[in-house]
């Protein structure tokens, strides 16, 4: 099959629709835990293990797929991923003990790492170039797009047919992908071809040099610069806070006094506007640099959960989920942009993937403490200060990264 240039576009929105349904099937599970709980009989806690089980079983198998990514492509890994995670929801139709809940939830996490970051970042930066952050930014936004539109659609399932039927829909819809993914996905475009977006036919191009200096570093190189632990560090803090919100959020809203349905609907709003977060960090990344508007996105991130101390309307509660949104998943672009920015292409994979493993631990670190504290004290505050303070320090490691060193190869 001859592929042309706007190739590039049918792989971005291919990876865009496999992180949109994939996350927002993901992101649901939290919307869950209230009619688990009434069903069952299992404590918060107890379905907060779960998460971060599946968080970590995620997060552990980032350097793998990444690996396998590199080794033999996106697609393959792509399409047996989505046979993993759909069939883990569609079983969950049918849940009645507790053990299977953990079972489905772990080969979920496993399959969400294949139609999710570490591919579908690989697969866009083998076929953008120049504009690549704004590629990046524009893929990651299929993250938030998912919340927005399948986290509230998840609990109008619930209130209409019950949980189990939510569980096999989304199921179904992840499965849908495993023929777009066979067809259409092409998992990199020939070096020497005109295929990549943003490739320059001047050799003499500043930018064409530019990227040839760059090179493409191994992970050995990688993990022995400061760049890279500054950047996982930082990951690290960025999943301790984001998914330990997203997966509380209906919690905390009752917490507040709020309805599930509420919930749900702010957890849209929190992906909705985050789209608009990713899309303009990652776009303007491309123009004045990805450490400082990384720095500040972690800076908003802390400051806006000083509001979860105060009682909240229901204008604060959307107002929270708005400006929390805005900088809850524009970490992502610009990290894999400076991850690819440092190290280059083609070990994309496997460095993005390690970044991505510790990301991941730190979801399930926070998940499981946020869980543990709120069943023990009922309440929320000593976890919230920790994620405030671990922002702040994000924010100082992000700004002390040092970027455009790389392109005198000082790292």
């Amino acid at each position: 099959m001859r592929v042309g240039r706007s190739y590039s576009w049918v792989i971005l929105s291919v990876a865009f629709a496999a992180i949109f349904i994939s996350s927002g099937a993901n992101r649901s599970i939290g919307l869950f835990f209230g009619p688990l709980q009434r069903d069952f009989g299992w404590d918060i806690a107890t379905l907060s293990l779960a998460v971060a089980l599946s968080t970590l079983v995620n997060g552990v198998s980032n350097p793998v797929v990444g690996k396998l990514t590199d080794r033999h492509g996106p697609r393959i890994v792509m399409f047996f991923s989505g046979i993993s995670m759909g069939a883990g929801l569609v079983a969950l139709f049918s849940l009645s003990a507790l053990w299977q809940f953990y079972v489905m939830l772990a080969l979920i996490g496993f399959g969400y790492t294949g139609l999710s970051n570490v591919t579908g970042t690989a697969l866009v930066v083998h076929w953008f170039q120049r504009r690549k952050g704004t590629a990046l930014s524009m893929f990651q936004a299929g993250f938030s797009a998912g919340q927005l539109f399948l986290i509230p659609l998840t609990g109008l399932l619930m209130l209409v047919s019950g949980w189990q039927s939510a569980f096999l829909a989304l199921g179904l819809m992840v499965l849908a992908l495993l023929p777009v993914i066979a067809v259409l996905v092409k998992d990199r475009p020939l070096e020497s071809s005109s295929f990549v977006e943003g490739r320059i036919s001047n050799p003499g191009d500043p930018t064409r040099v530019q990227l040839k200096a760059q090179g493409d570093k191994p992970f050995s190189f990688a993990a022995k610069t400061r760049p890279f632990w500054l950047i996982t560090f930082g990951y690290f803090i960025c999943g301790f806070t984001s998914i330990s919100i997203a997966t509380h959020f209906p919690v905390i809203a009752e917490h507040h006094g709020f309805s599930p349905t509420v919930a749900a609907a702010n957890l849209g709003v929190m992906g909705g506007v985050n789209v608009l977060g990713t899309l303009f960090m990652g776009s303007a990344s491309d123009k004045v640099g990805r450490k400082n508007l990384l720095a500040l996105t972690y800076l908003i991130r802390g400051l806006t959960l000083v509001m979860l101390f105060f009682t909240l309307d229901g204008t604060l509660l959307t107002v929270f989920a708005a400006v929390f949104g805005f900088a809850y998943y524009a970490t992502v672009p610009l990290t894999s942009g400076l991850c690819s920015d440092f190290y280059g292409r083609r070990h994309m994979g496997t460095i993005y993937g390690v970044v991505m493993l510790v990301h991941q631990i730190g979801g399930a670190v926070g998940t499981y403490l946020a869980g543990y504290v709120f069943s023990s004290t009922g309440t929320y505050a000593s976890i919230l200060l920790a994620m405030i303070a671990s922002s702040a320090l994000a924010a100082l490691m992000s700004y002390g990264i040092g970027e455009g060193k790389w392109r005198t190869g000082s790292l």
